[in-house]
């Protein structure tokens, strides 16, 4: 309760309020100050199969409390997040057995609840046909994985044209196309992570938690485009862990304090 009416004090901000624009923008927190009472997230619970939406608090995070009340006696899983830019990306699973689960596990510093991907029952979401116009363009998350094992966070393939984020060899990887490229950065599981990943052929880059990250290679022009599908084995194997948002930008966002809202919001 301080820490709802501190960031009432002082005024929500999220990714969209730093750099509006997104292509597509999903998670437990609002997009942007003008996302705070709308729609974020669709959930079920196990009881009746009963299925609603909830909507971001004044200070930003999905409104778990309801949550709470909703699965009282029963678990609840998430059905769709909501593209909260406005371009109806939203990411979704038709499958109950592979919805990731809600839980109220911590990430970082934040009270309140997450989604649990389970890599052995195939949790993901996804979604069609989510583009950016052309590179740079920026891929952002939230991440915090319980295994070191090669998983793959966020992709896309196009035609064999792959897009992608993942863990590999306790580093982390970016693929354009068919090439894929590492940073000097290790990889600890069970630790939350603020990634920007900017394709930009030679001038590709990544920010891990504040820092800009050596990388091995440069990726190739991967092009978005096709299903963008989250926590699912599409180049290497399921994500396991929790994810609380992603997003994709045109351009380059690396030096726009996305990572540091992001790390703010959920404190670590």
């Amino acid at each position: 309760m301080q820490e709802l009416r501190r960031v009432l004090r002082r005024g929500y901000v999220g990714p969209g309020d730093l750099v509006p624009g997104a292509v597509g923008w999903w998670g437990l927190r609002a997009y942007s100050k003008a996302n705070i009472g709308l729609p974020i997230v669709r959930m079920i619970r196990a009881s009746d199969s009963l299925q609603q939406d909830f909507c971001a608090r004044p200070d930003g995070m999905v409104d778990f409390t309801a949550i709470d009340s909703f699965a009282i006696g029963t678990t609840a899983k998430y059905v769709t997040w909501y593209d909260q830019s406005g371009n109806g990306h939203n990411l979704t699973q038709g499958t109950n057995g592979n919805r990731p689960n809600y839980t109220n596990t911590v990430i970082g510093r934040r009270k309140g609840c997450s989604a649990l991907f389970v890599a052995a029952n195939s949790h993901s979401l996804s979604a069609a046909s989510v583009a950016a116009t052309s590179q740079p363009y920026t891929i952002s998350s939230v991440v915090q994985s319980n295994l070191t094992s090669s998983q793959d966070i966020l992709s896309e393939s196009v035609a064999g044209n792959g897009v992608g984020m993942f863990f590999s060899a306790n580093k982390f990887f970016m693929l354009a196309g068919t090439n894929s490229n590492s940073t000097n950065t290790g990889f600890t599981n069970n630790t939350p992570y603020a990634l920007q990943f900017t394709f930009n052929g030679a001038s590709s880059h990544m920010n891990i938690n504040g820092v800009n990250s050596t990388m091995s290679a440069n990726p190739g022009a991967g092009t978005t485009g096709g299903t963008m599908r989250l926590a699912l084995a599409v180049f290497l194997g399921a994500f396991d862990g929790y994810i609380p948002e992603v997003g994709l930008w045109n351009g380059d966002t690396c030096g726009s304090g996305i990572g540091a809202n992001q790390q703010n919001f959920w404190g670590f």
